[in-house]
């Protein structure tokens, strides 16, 4: 289950805290799977969800 993350892998992978992850799959439409309890989320729907979520690097300094 390589592909497959839990939601502290996933916070530890972002530099994130778990209840970041939680606000994205919750508001932000990060896709998961939810199997007797645990939330799991594919290496490839976190991909595309940063994707999604890219900034322009010039946009991001001048904020």
């Amino acid at each position: 289950m390589k592909n497959w993350l839990r939601v502290p892998d996933v916070a530890e992978a972002c530099s994130v805290c778990e209840r970041t992850v939680r606000k994205w799959i919750i508001e932000d439409g990060l896709r998961n799977a939810k199997i007797a309890g645990s939330v799991l989320i594919k290496n490839d729907w976190l991909e595309e969800f940063l994707l999604k979520h890219e900034r322009d690097e010039q946009v991001y300094n001048h904020e």
